[in-house]
């Protein structure tokens, strides 16, 4: 067989799961588990995403209910947290005034003044 005919043999080499990006699919050396694909990871950011806007579509309607989870982690749990006290200080300031009406509106005390946190 001359040169020309001949196809190049390639090595066969297994290669870890490292990641070269963050975000990329194989170890995480920083905390030892395994991460999610590009494709999960972008999953769950989606699905993050959506939860965040519903929380807030429904706290822009006067839901005080809603919630987001605690057992978030980076910056989502501090998104969740700064959007969980936000929801909680607004309750508090609209029970505080719909007090303050009844007391001063209804019951006629004028000396009656709204709390601040602080």
């Amino acid at each position: 067989m001359d040169q020309a005919t001949q196809t190049p043999r390639m090595k066969s080499r297994k290669t870890s799961p490292t990641p070269s990006k963050p975000g990329e699919a194989g170890a995480d050396s920083r905390s030892g588990r395994i991460a999610r694909p590009p494709q999960a990871a972008d999953d769950d950011a989606e699905a993050r995403s959506r939860q965040v806007l519903a929380a807030m579509m429904a706290f822009s309607a006067g839901d005080f209910s809603t919630r987001l989870p605690s057992s978030w982690s980076g910056v989502d749990s501090r998104i969740a947290e700064a959007f969980n006290q936000t929801i909680r200080n607004a309750e508090r300031i609209t029970g505080e005034a719909a007090r303050l009406s009844t007391t001063v509106g209804k019951e006629g005390r004028l000396s009656q003044r709204m709390s601040a946190p602080g």
